[in-house]
């Protein structure tokens, strides 16, 4: 039985930044593992994704954005995850994703006020009803919020100038990802509103990024093991797998 999951969250978490040592350390385990994104994922979904941060500097409407999300997403379930995973699951597989319909459910959703159960639709009409098995839902303790969520952002700024794809959801204020962040973490709620329940987990990102993808790895050794999905190195040894590799 194949893993489908889900990294999601708002901006500055860092899902893309544990994305990456996750998928390194499953590889060298000898698991079968794809990494990927939305939007995106294939040749044709990274154009839809262009066109989309396009029609939101054009301020287009949130039910248009969202039918934009979902032909991309159909692509990249069509040519990508599914040949993956199998359309029942069936394979001996794992895909980690970078962000997925959860967060069409927040931005379009919650933000911009397309009905949850319209979203529902699109989820039975483009993806097949195909929903990961675990989601881990990335967050900074309200506390600390802007504290962090600028640091994070001075930091990504300062690091690659100019290497991230500045759209209208980066440059909200301090405010707007907060109550961002409370919809992402409201989404166990709207999925069971529109009859659908899913896997959450929850993960502070404030911590330091190899605390965060150590915590990581072990809600997924767990449904790896729950899952009976096989590599060369067992789940139980994964996050061992991890620290060694830090070591060296």
């Amino acid at each position: 039985m194949s893993i489908f999951i889900g990294i999601e969250g708002g901006e500055m978490v860092g899902k893309t930044s544990i994305v990456a040592p996750i998928y390194g350390v499953l590889k060298s385990a000898g698991y079968e593992v794809i990494k990927s994104r939305e939007p995106g994922g294939t040749p044709e979904a990274e154009v839809i994704r262009r066109d989309i941060f396009k029609a939101l500097r054009e301020n287009v409407g949130a039910e248009e954005l969202a039918i934009m999300f979902f032909k991309a997403r159909k692509l990249h379930l069509d040519q990508v995850l599914i040949p993956h995973l199998g359309k029942n699951k069936e394979k001996n597989t794992i895909a980690l994703i970078d962000r997925y319909a959860s967060t069409t459910r927040v931005l379009q959703g919650a933000e911009g006020g397309v009905p949850q159960i319209r979203l529902r639709q699109m989820e039975d009409e483009y993806a097949h009803n195909f929903f990961p098995d675990l989601t881990i839902l990335m967050y900074f303790p309200e506390n600390i919020f802007e504290k962090t969520f600028l640091e994070r952002k001075k930091f990504a700024e300062a690091a690659e100038p100019g290497s991230r794809s500045n759209t209208l959801w980066d440059e909200g204020d301090v405010e707007l990802q907060l109550m961002r962040q409370r919809h992402y973490l409201n989404l166990p709620v709207f999925y069971r509103e529109t009859g659908v329940n899913l896997n959450f987990e929850t993960l502070d990102a404030s911590r330091p990024i190899e605390v965060v993808t150590k915590d990581a790895l072990g809600i997924i050794s767990r449904i790896i093991k729950e899952k009976s999905v096989t590599g060369k190195v067992p789940p139980e040894q994964l996050v061992s797998l991890y620290e060694a590799q830090k070591r060296r």
